[in-house]
């Protein structure tokens, strides 16, 4: 009995150690739901190259992976989000709710900044661009989240009146300057220099420019915060 009871023992603490040294291995994930494991993974792309993941010596479109992992990273196509063009982002947060994020550097001649667009999803269904909506769908069961999710609805709905309230004051003034019959002698001066970087216009408009790119900052920054929170929160 003894001996039964051993042999039972080993062989369910034999396959739950070839399980986990499976799960470590690297793997793809297709949209069918099949995942294929393997041990040497591979991203090419290049020119002249047809994009694609080889996992030991197999390729797969980057279209067929709906996710993919190796030793360092684990990241997920946001095709669907994407225009069907496949992109793959990386994980950040891994728990009961996912975290992803693509980062993007804008260059141009006054400065350069770098953006993070954040996805979610809970085990292994399709990720989503997080919003206010799918946050709140997402987290909205755990009560400790709720004040985090009240904080990033201000921060939303404070970002949409500055945005709103600036580009129509913008509007109206320059269609005052512009148009407007009292201001009749001002507007060869107006239409001549809203181009000319030398102009009083330009120069009037920079600090509105300024405080508005010093604002968005500001707002990326606290999104940035709140959501990883949020996600950290439910993961608790």
């Amino acid at each position: 009995m003894n001996k039964i009871l051993l042999i039972l023992f080993c062989s369910l603490f034999t396959n739950s150690f070839a399980q986990t040294l499976q799960s470590e291995k690297n793997y793809i994930h297709l949209y069918t739901d099949s995942i294929v494991y393997g041990e040497k993974l591979s991203y090419n792309t290049g020119f002249m190259v047809d994009p694609h993941i080889k996992l030991d010596g197999t390729k797969y479109k980057l279209d067929e992976v709906k996710f993919y992992k190796t030793n360092w990273a684990e990241k997920a196509n946001i095709k669907l989000i994407n225009g069907d063009k496949s992109k793959f982002v990386p994980k950040l947060i891994d728990g009961n709710l996912n975290l992803y994020a693509k980062e993007t550097k804008r260059l141009n001649s006054a400065y350069s900044k770098k953006t993070k667009t954040f996805y979610i999803n809970k085990g292994n269904s399709n990720i989503s661009k997080v919003t206010y909506k799918n946050l709140k769908e997402a987290i909205n069961d755990n009560s400790n989240c709720v004040p985090i999710l009240e904080a990033y609805k201000k921060v939303e709905r404070g970002n949409r009146i500055v945005n709103t309230t600036a580009a129509s004051l913008l509007a109206i003034g320059v269609a005052l300057i512009t148009y407007h019959p009292k201001y009749k002698r001002l507007q060869p001066y107006v239409i001549g220099t809203l181009f000319n970087t030398s102009g009083v216009l330009p120069m009037a408009l920079t600090p509105t420019i300024l405080i508005s790119y010093l604002y968005r900052i500001n707002i990326r920054q606290k999104k940035s915060k709140l959501i990883q929170e949020a996600v950290n929160t439910y993961n608790d």
